[in-house]
């Protein structure tokens, strides 16, 4: 196993800064290709995906690589199919989408912009192993029962609403797990409170869905959750790990060693 950073495969910044966002979109490719509920339309220049839920997280659009030309036909008719459903959804500009003005157009058809996701990235030799905090335990998931209350930890983490809960449940059982997709389950006093997945593909080591319950927030649980999947990364001996961070947890990410490579842009839409 590797020990050193001089062994390591060294990544320029701006390597890094694709491999942040590519992992963001390859993550919610994953997710949506393993629901059971899926449309996932995937061409050249657009990833469009749609559970029919009626959350806007899961419906939208990625990787969008439009020319000044076609711009305009091709993002009127990605709009329409969501707008004919009538499904809330969302569109996500990353920093390779085109043409640069995209964002803008989106607004004028009204679509509205929200918060920039950072994507980030940590070498993983800096990861060293802590003290838990007091009463918390770590299980990975090895089997069905196990990634069941894992799942259910997830979305009540995420503060889903109960509205949402089955296709959430859908959309993370359908993941699976396994040598590639490793999920852990934090509990405190015994009682589940918190999750995280370590996602394996494209040479890459992807840390998601890190989410602690509200009643057991702020006591350092999700950053526990988030070393425990670095650990393992780093154990298989990969180099870097990636995180899409939360403007809450941003700081936290920081404070762990992770550096900001990129920002995603959102834009969403929602039937009136």
């Amino acid at each position: 196993m590797r020990t050193s950073e001089e062994k390591a495969t060294k990544l320029s910044r701006k390597e890094l800064a694709r491999a942040c966002a590519e992992s963001f979109t390859d993550c919610w490719t994953l997710a949506y290709a393993s629901s059971p509920k899926k449309v996932l339309w995937q061409e050249p220049d657009m990833t469009l995906f749609s559970t029919g839920g009626k959350s806007d997280l899961q419906n939208g659009v990625l990787k969008a690589r439009f020319t000044t030309s076609n711009m305009t036909i091709r993002t009127k008719k990605a709009l329409e199919y969501f707008k004919t459903r009538q499904l809330p959804m969302a569109w996500y500009v990353d920093p390779w989408s085109t043409p640069a003005r995209l964002g803008l157009f989106l607004r004028k058809l009204g679509l509205t912009p929200k918060e920039k996701i950072p994507c980030m990235a940590m070498y993983l030799n800096r990861v060293k192993r802590k003290p838990l905090p007091a009463g918390l335990s770590i299980r990975p998931v090895t089997d069905l029962k196990s990634h069941r209350t894992c799942v259910t930890t997830a979305y009540r983490g995420f503060g889903r609403r109960k509205t949402e809960n089955d296709q959430w449940r859908e959309i993370y059982m359908g993941l699976g797990f396994g040598p590639t997709k490793r999920w852990f389950t934090g509990f405190l006093d015994g009682k589940p409170v918190a999750s995280s997945l370590l996602l394996l593909q494209g040479g890459l080591a992807t840390v998601w869905i890190v989410a602690t319950r509200k009643e057991a927030r702020g006591r350092g649980i999700g950053t526990a959750m988030t070393r425990e999947a670095l650990l393992l990364a780093k154990e298989l001996d990969y180099d870097y790990a990636v995180i899409q961070s939360s403007s809450m947890g941003l700081p936290v990410y920081k404070n762990m060693g992770f550096v900001e490579y990129s920002r995603i842009k959102t834009y969403f839409w929602k039937p009136d």
